[in-house]
């Protein structure tokens, strides 16, 4: 039985005509290259058409986004387009749309200040506190009584910079115009600056 087997271990191994050739398993080996890379491009491209983070987002909103970014297309100077679709991507948490579709409006319509606060909403979502921040003061600039812009500076401050007197002071500029001001959890604005 060894010798059997020694044999078969000869046969496989050898040069003869019994053996796998160099060339035909170098075709093989650049077949399988070939098919993996053709497969490879295929899924890329699949993936590059699929729409992007829509699962769980209902029909209706899809063909409303699928309308805005037609729209957007056909009339590039078209604010409203811009501003609807930078909503529909912030609702359905599309973050990095969101944020281009925004900066697109800014382009046209500079320096307003419910889309300055809404874009720093995002770059928070995004990881990138400090353009939030600088989002916010741009708004503030424009109107330093955005009650949401102070909300939203003070959270990312506090929260994420952990800067708490920057965000002491973006808070108790949001109680001097409005001395109920709440988190969206209902947490009372003057509560938190108590604690700090």
């Amino acid at each position: 039985m060894g010798k059997s087997n020694e044999k078969k271990q000869r046969d496989i191994n050898a040069p003869s005509g019994k053996g796998i050739s160099k060339t035909v398993f170098g075709v093989g080996v650049l077949f399988a290259l070939l098919a993996g890379v053709f497969i490879g491009n295929l899924l890329t491209v699949g993936m590059l058409n699929r729409p992007r983070q829509t699962e769980g987002v209902a029909p209706e909103i899809q063909r409303e986004i699928a309308r805005w970014q037609k729209e957007t297309q056909d009339k590039p100077r078209n604010v409203e387009a811009w501003n609807n679709l930078a909503f529909l991507y912030h609702d359905t948490h599309q973050h990095e749309l969101a944020i281009r579709a925004y900066e697109e409006s800014l382009k046209l319509a500079p320096g307003v200040p419910d889309i300055l606060v809404d874009l720093g909403v995002m770059y928070r979502a995004v990881g990138q506190p400090q353009k939030a921040v600088s989002c916010f003061d741009q708004a503030l600039q424009k109107n330093p009584a955005h009650q949401i812009g102070l909300l939203n500076k003070g959270v990312v401050l506090r929260y994420d910079l952990k800067d708490n007197q920057g965000a002491k002071a973006a808070w108790q500029a949001l109680l001097r115009i409005n001395p109920k001001a709440a988190m969206s959890d209902g947490t009372l604005v003057v509560d938190l600056v108590r604690q700090m």
